[in-house]
C-alpha cells in the first residue's frame, strides 16, 4: 500500500503519514500505527509502502492445529519467512537480486533457494482468506517425531523401568532400549518422552517414589478425621515412631504414645523398642493422666494385634478400631504430632541426627573436610578414654564426621518430653482453634478413672490359665509358691501378672480375687525387661541353629566331594554304588525309583531299554557307549551341555 493509498484509507494527510515514517525508521521499529491499525514500513526504491500487520497467531489458532503443535522456534521461523513473502510481494520493480540484497539479515536463511522461496510465496497467494499462512509456511517435518520412534514396546519398556526405579536417569533407560531393541531413538527423544510421561502421570509416577507422601497429596479429603468425635477419651490414637535423636548409650530409642482425638491431649513413653510391654506402658501412662478411653485406633502391627492387647481391652471394656494396612491417613492426629515433635523438639536437642537418611547427610555435608577428619580424631580420643557413647555411636563409618555433641540419657530424653508436652498442651492448636488443655477442661463429659494402681497393672499385665501343680505354678520361666495351693492341686485358676516378676495375682475362672503366689527367685526383676532379654536371646539361638543345620548339611557333601577329587587327582575311576537310598528320576520319561544298590539297579530295573542313573554324566556316557543316542538324550544334553561336554571328551578317552 502506497502512502498515497493509506492517505486516502484513513482521511490523513501525506505530511503526517511522512512524519510518522521518518520518526520510526529514526527509532529503528519500522512501524506506524494510524488509530487502532499498524503498518510495517517497507523502502521500496526512493519510496516507502506500508503492510498493515495482521494478529496471525490469532488466525493461526482457529485455524489449524498443526501450527500450535511446534515448538516456539519454529512458530518464530515461520513468521519470518511469511514477513519475508510479504516483503517480497512488494518489492516494485526489484529483480531477485535485489531484493536479496536489501533484505534485512534475518531474512537471510529463507533466501539462500529461490525456488523454495517462490513455493513459499505461491502458498501464501493460494491460502484462503479465513486460514493463517502460517500453517502452510511452518516447518512440519519432526511433528510427534518421538511418537514415530518409541514405538508401543519401547513406551511399555520405559514406563516399567520408571516404576521399577523413579530415581533412574534417563540415559540408563537408553541404554537399556540399545541392549534391548534393534532400532532405538536417539537419547535425547528418550528424555524428553520420559519428562513428559512424568508429567503426564504425575501420581503414579510419585506413588512410585514415596507411596505414603503420594496418597496424602493426591488422596480425597472428606472432611477431618476428628468430624463426630464429640467427648473426650471418645477416640485414642496409639502408634510409635523411631526417635530422631541418639541418646548417650548410643541407641536410637522408640518413641510409643497415644493421642485423645477430642482435645489433642497426648502421653508419649521412650523405651528400646515398639513391644506389648512397651504398650502396656502408654496405656498405664494414658489411664492414669487421662482416664480409660472408649476406643483406641490402631494398626496392624503385631503388638497392637496381639492376644495379650485384645485381652487387655476386653477387660478394660476398650473397643479396638483396626485401621487398613499402610493407612496412615486413618490415624493423622499422632502422625501429625510427631512431625511436629520432630520438628520443633528433636531438631533442637544434642544428638539429632536428622528426619532422614538424606538430613543425616546434609548434616555431615555442613562441615568442611578438614572439620570433618577433625571430628573423627574427636570421637577416637575419646574412645580411648573409655567414652560409652563414642564406643556405640560416633566409631561407626556411617556416623563419621557427625559431631552430635554430648547427648542425653535415655531417661533425660523422656523428662523433656514430658516437659515440652506441657507447652504443647498450653499452646493454640491450629486443628482445634484453641489450647488442648482449653478444649479439656471445658468438656463435662465424666472420666471413668481406675484408681487402685495395682488394679491398673493388673488389667493392663499378662493373663493366662494355668492348673496348680504340687509343685505350685509354671509361668513365664519360673515356679510361684503359695501356702494356699495345699488342697487346690489339679484345679485351674487364671493368672494375671504386672510388671513385677516375684508375684502373680490368682483369679478364679469367674475372676474372682483369690490370693497371691510369689517367687522370691525373681524379686526386684522387671517383667519387660525380662521378656526383652529373652527376646535377644531366643533370636541369637535360633540364628546359631539354622547356621549349624546349614553346616551338617554340607557336611556329607563335601566329604564325597573331596574323596572324588582325590580319586580324580590319583587317575583312579571308580564306578558308582550307593550305600544310601537315593531317589532317582529319569528326566527323558519322567519315572521316579527309590534304589538302595546300583548293581541291583543295572539288573533288575530297565527304563527304555537303559538303566536308571543317579547323575547325568552317567546317562550320557552310557548312551554314548551303546550307541543309544536317541532324541530323549539329544533333549537332555541340550538341558545339561557341560554334562554331555564332558560325557564326549570321557567317551573319546576311553576308546582312546
Amino acid at each position: 500500500m502506497t502512502q498515497a493509498e493509506l492517505s486516502n484509507k484513513h482521511n490523513i494527510s501525506q505530511q503526517a503519514i511522512s512524519k510518522k515514517t521518518s520518526e520510526a525508521i529514526r527509532d529503528g521499529t519500522n512501524m506506524i500505527r494510524i488509530g487502532e491499525i499498524k503498518y510495517n514500513i517497507i523502502k521500496n526504491g526512493e519510496r516507502y509502502n506500508y503492510e498493515e500487520i495482521v494478529d496471525v497467531v490469532v488466525k493461526a489458532i482457529k485455524s489449524d492445529k498443526e501450527y500450535l503443535k511446534q515448538n516456539i522456534q519454529k512458530r518464530r521461523e515461520a513468521e519470518c519467512k511469511l514477513e519475508a513473502v510479504r516483503a517480497y510481494e512488494n518489492r516494485g520493480e526489484m529483480s531477485w537480486n535485489d531484493f536479496v540484497d536489501h533484505s534485512p539479515r534475518r531474512f537471510m536463511p529463507y533466501l539462500k533457494s529461490q525456488r523454495q522461496f517462490l513455493r513459499w510465496v505461491q502458498k501464501v497467494r493460494e491460502c484462503p482468506c479465513d486460514e493463517s499462512p502460517l500453517v502452510y509456511l511452518v516447518d512440519k517435518r519432526g511433528i510427534n517425531a518421538k511418537e514415530k520412534a518409541i514405538d508401543e514396546n519401547m513406551a511399555l519398556d520405559i514406563e516399567r523401568m520408571i516404576k521399577e526405579k523413579p530415581h533412574r536417569k534417563a540415559k540408563r533407560i537408553w541404554e537399556y532400549l540399545q541392549k534391548k531393541h534393534t532400532h532405538t531413538p536417539t537419547y535425547e527423544t528418550v528424555r524428553k518422552f520420559v519428562e513428559e510421561w512424568k508429567k503426564k502421570n504425575v501420581f503414579e509416577f510419585e506413588f512410585a517414589k514415596n507411596p505414603d507422601k503420594a496418597k496424602g497429596m493426591f488422596k480425597p479429603a472428606g472432611g477431618s478425621m476428628s468430624q463426630g468425635v464429640s467427648f473426650t477419651n471418645e477416640i485414642w490414637e496409639l502408634d510409635a515412631t523411631p526417635a530422631d535423636v541418639i541418646c548417650s548409650d548410643g541407641k536410637r530409642y522408640t518413641i510409643s504414645g497415644l493421642i485423645d482425638v477430642y482435645s489433642r491431649r497426648v502421653v508419649m513413653v521412650v523405651e528400646e523398642s515398639a513391644s506389648y510391654s512397651t504398650l502396656a506402658k502408654v496405656m498405664r501412662k494414658g489411664i492414669k493422666m487421662l482416664g480409660v478411653p472408649q476406643s483406641v485406633k490402631i494398626d496392624n502391627g503385631k503388638d497392637y494385634t496381639s492376644n495379650y492387647f485384645t485381652a487387655t481391652c476386653q477387660r478394660l471394656r476398650i473397643n479396638q478400631i483396626l485401621c487398613p494396612p499402610f493407612s496412615g491417613e486413618y490415624k493423622p492426629h499422632i502422625e501429625r504430632f510427631f512431625r511436629t515433635m520432630s520438628m520443633q523438639l528433636f531438631e533442637e536437642m544434642e544428638g539429632y541426627i536428622g528426619h532422614s537418611v538424606k538430613d543425616r547427610a546434609d548434616l555431615q555435608a555442613q562441615s568442611a573436610f578438614s572439620a570433618k577428619l577433625e571430628s573423627i580424631e574427636r570421637w577416637k580420643e575419646r574412645y580411648k578414654n573409655g567414652d560409652e557413647f563414642a564406643k556405640n555411636f560416633a566409631m561407626k563409618k556411617e556416623n563419621a564426621g557427625l559431631d552430635v555433641g554430648v547427648p542425653l540419657s535415655r531417661d533425660e530424653l523422656q523428662m523433656w518430653l514430658d516437659r515440652w508436652i506441657v507447652t504443647y498442651e498450653n499452646r493454640r492448636h491450629g486443628g482445634i482453634k484453641c489450647k488442648p488443655i482449653e478444649r479439656w477442661n471445658s468438656d463435662f463429659t465424666p472420666v471413668k478413672k481406675i484408681e487402685d494402681e495395682r488394679m491398673l497393672d493388673i488389667l493392663l499385665g499378662f493373663s493366662k490359665i494355668r492348673t496348680i501343680r504340687k509343685k505350685g505354678i509354671e509361668w513365664l520361666g519360673g515356679t510361684y509358691w503359695s501356702e494356699m495351693f495345699g488342697d487346690m492341686v489339679g484345679m485351674q485358676v487364671w493368672i494375671l501378672s504386672d510388671d513385677d516378676m516375684s508375684r502373680i495375682y490368682l483369679y478364679d475362672l469367674d475372676m474372682n480375687y483369690l490370693f497371691e503366689a510369689y517367687n522370691p527367685q525373681f524379686n526386684n526383676i522387671s517383667r519387660s525387661s525380662y521378656l526383652a532379654a529373652t527376646k535377644k536371646y531366643d533370636k541369637k539361638l535360633a540364628k546359631i541353629v539354622k547356621g549349624l543345620e546349614e553346616l551338617r548339611q554340607e557336611a556329607p557333601e563335601r566329604m564325597l566331594e573331596k574323596i572324588q577329587d582325590d580319586l580324580t587327582t590319583i587317575g583312579v575311576v571308580v564306578e558308582e554304588t550307593p550305600t544310601v537310598k537315593i531317589k532317582e528320576f529319569d528326566d527323558a520319561v519322567g519315572v521316579s525309583i527309590e534304589l538302595s544298590n546300583k548293581k541291583e539297579i543295572e539288573a533288575d530295573v530297565m527304563i527304555n531299554g537303559r538303566p536308571a542313573f543317579s547323575k547325568k554324566f552317567d546317562r550320557f556316557l552310557w548312551d554314548l557307549q551303546h550307541d543309544m543316542v536317541d532324541e530323549s538324550t539329544k533333549k537332555l544334553a541340550e538341558k545339561y551341555p557341560d554334562m554331555w561336554d564332558m560325557a564326549e571328551n570321557e567317551y573319546k578317552r576311553r576308546i582312546g
